[in-house]
């Protein structure tokens, strides 16, 4: 981190004949150091993001902790440092006020971090000529959650990287909480046809939420509208990729294997016959900011009949998901693997 971590050292009073002073400090962005003391083989270094609501306890040797974190807003961090006598040591006998003290940290926004995870993401969106005379179309809804809430909509059309010249428009909403943007046609309104992904970018000025969104995926036809809602996912979420697993189902039936990556990813696809025995895997990679979507034998390199699944597990960063859409109407379905999920693209901590 380049920026200078700002600082409250606030130290515990130690109480009267205490010999032990710590002096606990902040020695470079990211690495706190104190005295060592006398006999002391072992250093408690707690740390907490909510004022010891909760916190997370490292025993080590050294007498200085290196921070691991990175933030994507300024986040205050704080740490007590309390020096582990041994039963046996005669040399120093401190109380124990007088052997801990606190240091109040602001750990600064990682640029790289916040660009990461300070958006939303539509995996799936895509626009074009559908079944029956129909029309495949992603509509968007967006419902503000706070006050003014301003950003942009980014269409990455499937099978490249994310580019500055990718299809964008701005979106605001400013009268309060609950007002609602709709866009019949998202990535059409975009000027763009066919499928990708869809990033809602806060203003970097703006707050950092982002409103609820929800996108339609449809096939329009004459007889029917055929289709099913997804919602946005928050980058967070996916920093470790969960596995997906995928089954070929019969012919009425046809699956479509995505991904939106956020870092380079590498992945191990698991390929299993229909009575569940391992019949071969495959290496892959992507890299960072890259869309794909498309049958298993374009994404994996190998051809699934019925009954045999997929299974991918990834290092690094991103949203797989798979499309599940029947043959005769090509009524759209959408599956995410998911993980634990976040509210919104606010303040987090790796």
């Amino acid at each position: 981190m380049a920026a200078v971590a700002a600082l409250l050292l606030v130290i515990l009073v130690p109480s009267a004949g205490a010999v032990c002073t710590l002096d606990v400090r902040l020695v470079d962005p990211s690495t706190l150091a104190w005295t060592p003391i006398a006999g002391v083989k072992t250093y408690q270094v707690q740390e907490s993001f909510d004022g010891y609501i909760t916190s997370r306890n490292y025993f080590i040797a050294a007498p200085a902790f290196h921070i691991s974190h990175r933030a994507s807003a300024d986040t205050k961090i704080s740490y007590i440092v309390t020096a582990m006598l041994d039963n046996r040591t005669l040399s120093v006998t401190p109380s124990l006020d007088g052997c801990s003290e606190l240091l109040v940290v602001t750990l600064p926004a990682d640029a790289e971090f916040r660009a990461l995870t300070r958006k939303a993401v539509l995996p799936i969106v895509g626009s074009g000529p559908g079944a029956f005379g129909g029309r495949f179309k992603s509509s968007l809804k967006m419902i503000s959650n706070s006050p003014n809430q301003k950003g942009r909509l980014i269409f990455h059309p499937a099978g490249s990287t994310a580019a500055a010249t990718d299809p964008s428009m701005p979106y605001y909403l400013g009268s309060g909480v609950g007002e609602t943007l709709f866009i019949d046609d998202i990535v059409a309104e975009l000027g763009a046809s066919g499928v990708g992904s869809l990033d809602i970018v806060p203003d970097p000025e703006a707050t950092s939420s982002v409103p609820i969104v929800e996108a339609r995926i449809i096939n329009d036809t004459p007889s029917g509208t055929f289709g099913t809602t997804t919602s946005a996912l928050y980058p967070f979420d996916f920093l470790q990729a969960p596995t997906l697993a995928v089954q070929i189902p019969e012919g009425q039936s046809r699956v479509n294997i995505g991904l939106r990556t956020l870092t380079a990813t590498r992945a191990k696809a698991l390929i299993y016959s229909s009575s569940g025995r391992l019949r071969e895997f495959r290496d892959l990679a992507w890299p960072a900011d890259y869309t794909i979507l498309g049958p298993a034998k374009q994404i994996i390199g190998a051809d699934l009949q019925p009954g045999e699944s997929v299974s991918l597990f990834f290092d690094g960063a991103a949203m797989p998901f798979y499309t599940l859409t029947e043959n005769r109407t090509n009524d759209p379905e959408v599956f995410v693997a998911r993980p634990v999920q976040s509210t919104n693209v606010g303040s987090y901590v790796e």
